[in-house]
């Protein structure tokens, strides 16, 4: 990784935190008229969400939430440019104990998936970040939990597309212990999605996998 994309990511990543601990009105500035603006489409016994970036089936009793933010405060001086957005981008997909999370990441890297699927790891504080630790630290220590654990799965196609599979650990506050399941895949455009499941038993592991595998890219 090039030490000034890595550097680009830590300084995204510490204004995030900064801004964290504001409250959820100073964080969304306006709407962002290019966001996600998803539909649902109910059938016998499921459900389908769609956007103009992807679709995903979850039971009909499910909750689904949109969390569409334009510029944070503290990116001001940032100016978006073809690597690197200043919205963020995320749907949650909630029912029968298991926390479905679809985030669109603000970078556009042209890298290949490993170099995300990397990014990931690295923000849960499971990797190395040299000199940008403390960043790390920062973000780690103001979460109710911690990463414990990963491994990288088989890779896997999505919609055609190259896609990497990863399965952390997490133990909250309470000792109580938690799975998720990402998969990590990038469109024909270099929009990166992290879709995530979050369960704490094997029932919940099992249809986890079920709704992340109906994931389609457009």
């Amino acid at each position: 990784m090039k030490k000034s994309i890595l550097m680009a990511c830590m300084c995204a990543l510490a204004l995030n935190v900064a801004c964290s601990s504001r409250s959820n009105s100073e964080n969304v500035i306006s709407a962002d008229t290019t966001a996600l603006q998803g539909t649902i489409v109910e059938t016998e016994g499921s459900k389908k969400y769609e956007n103009e970036y992807y679709s995903l089936t979850v039971p009909n009793d499910w909750e689904i939430t949109e969390s569409i933010y334009d510029r944070r405060p503290g990116l001001e001086k940032f100016t978006p440019n073809e690597v690197m957005t200043l919205s963020q981008h995320e749907v949650c997909f909630e029912g029968d104990n298991v926390l479905v999370k679809i985030v669109k990441s603000n970078y556009k890297f042209d890298k290949p998936i490993e170099f995300y699927a990397g990014l990931s790891v690295l923000s849960k504080g499971l990797m190395d970040a040299g000199e940008y630790n403390g960043v790390i630290e920062q973000i780690t220590e103001k979460q109710p939990y911690r990463y414990t654990h990963y491994e990288q799965l088989d890779s896997m196609q999505i919609s055609g597309r190259e896609a990497i599979a990863l399965l952390f650990l997490i133990v909250q506050d309470n000792e109580e212990e938690l799975a998720q399941l990402q998969y990590v895949v990038k469109n024909d455009n270099r929009d990166v999605f992290y879709v995530n499941a979050t369960f704490g038993s094997e029932k919940g592991y099992d249809l986890g996998d079920i709704i992340l595998k109906s994931f389609k890219l457009k």
